[in-house]
């Protein structure tokens, strides 16, 4: 695997020029060669990894940072080892945790060279056609100014050999907020109150110069209740709060004449009609899910006993525990459990029903007897190696959607998980590497669901499942967080107008098609559209990720006897 040499690299700004516009990339990466090791270490030739022989072992680097702020540090390794733990000293401050096992059997499948798909138990026999495999790992943000001394030991309890080689350390710079950007903070809020009505719904969708309709998605009415929440905290909205509790209402039911229906285990229809709340859809207990979360964040945004009042009481209608399948399994209902018959479709983790499991698992929490462990552990979740790299994958090996790991990352405490932190960065690096390479553009990345040309919606992935060439540009706002680069492109794409499209609500960036020049997307759905508003918010520094990180926090207070 091919080196980049960059010796003390800190201080080095590299220029990337797209579109004419170059962009400042404060980034240092550290690789073997550049590290200070034990004489028990060595270099591995054919690949530059640094081979950790004996427990204890490790390196250490000092440089110097020119740009001082805030740095994301990333360790990629490898392990073998499955009691290896690691220790990572920067600057004085001392962090310890065990090291990710990354033997083949922890995968679903290997994606090799050639781009052909074999299943880990084909690994061996495939092993000359896969790249070298590695986990990328977050150790944390810190504050730098000048001097950086960083050091990382090793330890294996058993006191064996452990199996572990570092490619490389990065130092990520995060990006400053970009002002010319907050437009389109502004405009993903005003999105969601553009679409609410009178009676406390939010449309399942809006079209560009057509009339809005009378459909309303449950999870798109959990969006508005956080873009309320949002503008709130900005003080855009003197009637946050007044539109938070007309839509809780409304789901509680107290409006005087809508009664949306409620399923007996509590769950609520996908779509709702907006003008006498009649549905021909299924209860979903995903879109259910994402409506509590907002209420969630509500009721940790507004100091309003009404807006607790009403959220703790949507939660207490719900019996959680419908929906869980198969605790082994890590399988949900997707429709609760015997909602809907032969409609009751089940579901396998990982997707973004991690959402509902850990709703699940709260719910557990809070009943008398000893709870169950209904929430996976994060390091069991499925995976698959991708390209030489773990990424999260479907209970089948399938590479996932973008969204599927933005959405629990803004919408639960799994934000303040740095294993979780990892795999959605992880998504980010998949997603925009592969997009690189097939459409030669920096900008033109972020594939999840929407319209494409010629079709009103599909679910696409960025690998094999995206025969349009379609590319969301909310998808890149949703990964600033843990991936600082997708700033610098969204930035980049901002700036040239003909990316962007205005609304009745302000300007935003649509999806379009490197393959086919011209189209956008005008058709934008409640759900998907979130990515936006999150990954702005998150870069805001009137938010930030600690509004994420406060507001998601779990607060419900349970009370007896109000389940249906």
């Amino acid at each position: 695997m091919k080196k980049i040499s960059q010796k003390f690299l800190a201080g080095l700004i590299s220029s990337v020029v797209c579109s004419g516009t170059a962009i400042a990339v404060p980034d240092i990466e550290i690789v073997p060669g550049e590290m200070q090791r034990a004489e028990a270490s060595s270099i591995d030739p054919a690949t530059g990894d640094l081979l950790i022989k004996t427990s204890g072992n490790g390196f250490s680097w000092k440089g110097q940072v020119e740009n001082p702020g805030r740095y994301q540090v990333w360790v990629t390794y490898y392990c073998g080892d499955k009691t290896s733990a690691a220790t990572l000293e920067l600057n004085g401050s001392t962090k310890t945790k065990p090291l990710q096992y990354m033997g083949a059997e922890t995968y679903i499948r290997f994606y090799l060279k050639d781009g052909t798909v074999i299943d880990a138990a084909d690994m061996e026999a495939n092993k000359e056609r896969l790249d070298p495999y590695y986990f990328r790992e977050y150790w944390g943000t810190f504050d730098l100014e000048k001097s950086v001394s960083l050091q990382m030991g090793v330890a294996n309890p058993a006191k064996g050999k452990p199996d572990i080689r570092i490619q490389k350390v990065e130092l990520q710079k995060e990006r400053s907020f970009i002002p010319e950007l907050e437009p389109l903070l502004f405009s993903a809020i005003d999105y969601y109150n553009h679409l609410t009505t009178p009676d406390g719904f939010v449309r399942s969708f809006y079209e560009q110069d057509k009339k809005l309709q009378h459909s309303s998605s449950v999870a798109s009415c959990g969006m508005g209740l956080m873009a309320y929440s949002m503008n709130h905290i900005l003080g855009r909205d003197p009637d946050a709060e007044a539109k938070t509790l007309n839509t809780l209402r409304l789901f509680n039911n107290k409006h005087k004449s809508i009664q949306p229906q409620r399923h007996t285990t509590g769950f609520r229809h996908h779509f709702i009609n907006t003008q006498d709340a009649s549905s021909r859809s299924e209860f979903s207990t995903i879109d259910t899910s994402i409506l509590v979360c907002g209420a969630l964040m509500a009721r940790n945004t507004f100091n309003s006993p009404a807006v607790s009042q009403e959220a703790d009481e949507l939660w207490n209608a719900i019996d959680w525990s419908a929906a869980i399948h198969d605790i082994p399994a890590q399988s949900f209902h997707m429709t609760g459990k015997s909602i809907d018959g032969e409609q009751d479709a089940i579901t396998t983790l990982y997707s973004e029903y991690i959402m509902l499991a850990w709703l699940c698992q709260h719910y557990e929490n809070q009943q008398e007897q000893p709870p169950r462990s209904i929430m996976p552990k994060l390091a069991a979740l499925t995976k698959s190696v991708y390209k030489g790299r773990v990424v999260l994958s479907s209970i089948s090996g399938d590479m996932l959607p973008s969204f599927h790991v933005q959405f629990p990352f803004f919408m639960t405490s799994l934000n303040e998980d740095e294993l979780f932190f990892s795999y959605t960065a992880a998504q980010a690096w998949a997603d925009r590497t592969t997009c690189i390479a097939r459409y030669g553009s920096r900008t033109a990345w972020g594939v999840s669901p929407g319209a494409a040309p010629g079709r009103n919606y599909q679910v696409n992935a960025f690998y094999d499942r995206n025969p349009l060439d379609v590319v969301t540009p909310r998808i890149i706002a949703g990964f600033i967080p843990t991936y600082p680069l997708a700033a610098d492109d969204l930035h980049l794409l901002f700036q040239d107008k003909k990316y962007r499209l205005q609304t009745d609500f302000g300007v935003i960036l649509p999806r379009w098609s490197p393959a086919h020049p011209g189209w956008q997307s005008h058709r934008l759905p409640g759900v998907d559209f979130s990515s936006l508003m999150f990954g702005m918010a998150a870069h805001h520094p009137r938010l930030g990720m600690d509004f994420f990180r406060e507001k998601t926090r779990f607060t419900f207070n349970q009370s007896k006897g109000t389940q249906p």
